[in-house]
């Protein structure tokens, strides 16, 4: 071998031994790490996930070709193209953010013609999250029954067991993906955001207390939808969780009658099965517990009676009598269906049946048969004739009209007084004169004679006329 060819092979050994030394891999990051990512999903699709590279050092070129490796022991879905360095999937593989999200695993890159000149680096590969799945109520639908007295600020549904009723949400995302967002749904009734509100972990809860009395039915039956989003997922895409919520009435109004007090003024002799007035009552509480059930009597041997309860007339059920209590009371009470009751006063004022004959008392002292009768505005005036003294005997006074106020009651009694007082002044002149004409006869005492029933004798009317006018005259002179 001539001089020339040892020197060549000899700067050929040179080389590949300073080669050795100075193979490097081409690593732009910091640290000599290689940092590459994907989305999750992704799969054996033939595409590049990343390329490594090795150079001489300086970033000479390669002295010849070379083989990339990954360094085992380890385990990666990876592999490399090893004359490119291209990283790529190995077959049926799919990279999972909720199974890895990140590998770490060493590269090699050596001489094909010298294993042992070689450069190693290390790779980063991160997985990145992918929000494919929706969040999982673990119901479709709660219902909740609660009192229209459930004081607000109380918890109704919760993710714990903080609430009356609780429930759960999955999401298979895990990372940002996999955080949960409540929100009411937008389909809600306006004011059913007035009646409750959503806390950011997903609890119901009652802001105010609900009244049901002004309402037609004894349940009130609403509906409030919560959402749960997960990541950057739009509300339209969100899951949605029904609560259905039973709101029962309670019995917390009593029952109310319109007065506290009754009057009725009847005549004594109205009959038995008389209505008498109809009461009303009311109770807030409708078409459920407490709501009005009916107004009863509190006596048992009342004189009035309520044979319907529901709708309040009072009928009379035994004879009122002025002369044993004019003014007769019951007790009215209204009762609600919980429980709870009003009361409400009676009083019934009777007027005297004046229809009644009056009790007579005649004094028959000193009369004698042969007297006269004269009425007068109902008085019955005895006038003495020869010797004959006289007595007033009391004429009953018949109204038919049963239906007379009292006002007309008390008119009457006055005018027959007045007449009255008249009919006995007229009989004081008619004594008088009854007893000059015995003086004058010589029979200035008479003794009382045994008592005899009157003798009645009818009076013409201009009699009775001319009679009353004397009367009237003498007594006004």
């Amino acid at each position: 071998m001539d001089t020339m060819s040892i020197l060549f092979t000899e700067v050929i050994l040179i080389s590949i031994l300073l080669g050795s030394q100075c193979l490097q891999f081409n690593v732009l990051n910091t640290g000599n790490v290689y940092q590459f990512s994907s989305p999750e999903n992704t799969g054996n699709n033939g595409e590049s996930l990343g390329t490594v590279t090795c150079t001489e050092n300086g970033g000479a070129s390669l002295a010849g070709p070379v083989t990339y490796a990954i360094l085992q022991p380890v385990s990666v879905p990876f592999v490399f193209d090893s004359s490119s360095g291209i990283l790529s999937l190995q077959n049926e593989e799919i990279l999972d953010y909720e199974q890895t999200q990140q590998y770490i695993f060493d590269v090699s890159c050596s001489y094909d013609s010298d294993s042992s000149i070689n450069a190693t680096a290390s790779v980063t590969f991160l997985v990145g999250p992918v929000n494919e799945f929706k969040p999982v109520f673990s119901d479709v639908s709660l219902q909740v029954s609660i009192s229209e007295l459930t004081p607000f600020g109380m918890v109704l549904v919760a993710r714990d067991s903080s609430g009356t009723r609780q429930y759960t949400v999955s999401d298979e995302d895990s990372g940002p993906d996999g955080v949960l967002r409540f929100l009411p749904s937008s389909a809600n009734p306006p004011e059913l955001n007035q009646d409750f509100s959503l806390s950011m972990d997903g609890s119901l809860i009652l802001t105010q207390t609900i009244e049901l009395d002004s309402g037609v039915t004894s349940v009130r039956r609403v509906t409030y939808q919560i959402r749960v989003c997960d990541g950057n997922r739009v509300e339209a895409d969100c899951p949605s969780l029904d609560v259905v919520l039973l709101i029962r009435s309670d019995n917390d109004n009593l029952p109310m009658f319109e007065q506290d007090k009754y009057t009725v003024t009847v005549s004594e002799s109205v009959p038995i099965g008389t209505s008498l007035i109809t009461v009303v009552c009311t109770d807030a509480d409708r078409n459920g517990v407490g709501e009005f059930s009916g107004i009863t009597v509190g006596e048992p041997n009342a004189p009035v009676l309520i044979p319907n309860e529901r709708n309040g007339t009072v009928f009379l059920q035994e004879n009122l009598d002025f002369e044993n209590s004019p003014v007769v009371t019951a007790t009215l009470v209204c009762l609600d269906s919980g429980g709870l009751q009003d009361i409400a006063m009676l009083m019934i004022t009777i007027i005297p049946d004046v229809s009644e004959e009056t009790s007579s008392s005649t004094n028959t002292e000193g009369i004698v048969s042969g007297g006269k009768c004269i009425i007068i505005m109902n008085t019955c005036i005895h006038v003495c004739t020869l010797n004959h003294q006289y007595t007033a005997q009391p004429s009953p006074l018949v109204f038919t009209d049963t239906d007379l106020g009292l006002a007309v009651s008390v008119s009457v009694v006055v005018t027959a007084a007045f007449f009255m007082t008249i009919g006995f002044l007229t009989g004081l002149l008619v004594t008088h004169l009854c007893s000059l004409k015995k003086a004058a006869e010589g029979q200035a005492n008479i003794g009382p004679t045994s008592p005899t029933s009157p003798v009645y004798e009818e009076v013409s009317p201009k009699e009775v006329e001319l009679t009353t006018n004397q009367a009237y005259e003498s007594v006004r002179l």
